[in-house]
């Protein structure tokens, strides 16, 4: 995914798509003050199950130049751009009430990658964790399953 946040108007452009050949849409999502723009496959579903006020419009008019394995290129960016210059909602765009491909919100209490680094990455939210430290002590000292928190964006710095 490569995030795109502008302060005032958050935008996040995913273009995470193994799929890219396949037959699925690209959707706008609006949750809870942020908006998200990509394919119709899953991405967006765990975003979309944990919002509180939320909304969703699927692409429906795509550029006749655009090349099947760019839609990130020629699809979802400029559509974030729509998003990001208020030029949103537009003829290109149908109101649904909700993205097609929904994957279960629940977290996933295990590892599920471990980089070159040794960095594991679990599915779970943060907010379950008391602390950072003693959750990464538990989950490789005591062979259990853990958590380890997801680095978040301050919207304040852009960090």
């Amino acid at each position: 995914m490569i995030p795109v946040l502008v302060i005032g108007r958050h935008v996040f452009f995913a273009i995470v798509d193994p799929g890219v050949d396949a037959a699925r849409d690209g959707i706008v999502v609006r949750v809870d003050g942020r908006s998200f723009v990509g394919p119709d496959h899953g991405l967006l579903s765990i975003v979309w199950s944990r919002g509180t006020i939320k909304s969703a419009s699927r692409i429906t008019a795509w550029p006749d130049n655009a090349v099947v394995s760019f839609h990130g290129r020629d699809v979802f960016a400029p559509m974030a751009a729509a998003v990001v210059t208020g030029e949103f909602p537009n003829e290109n765009v149908q109101s649904i009430s909700a993205p097609q491909s929904l994957l279960p919100a629940a977290d996933l209490a295990e590892i599920i990658y471990v980089d070159h680094y040794g960095n594991a990455v679990t599915g779970c939210a943060a907010k379950g964790c008391r602390s950072t430290a003693a959750c990464a002590s538990a989950a490789w000292t005591s062979g259990t399953r853990g958590c380890l928190p997801m680095p978040t964006l301050d919207a304040a710095s852009g960090m």
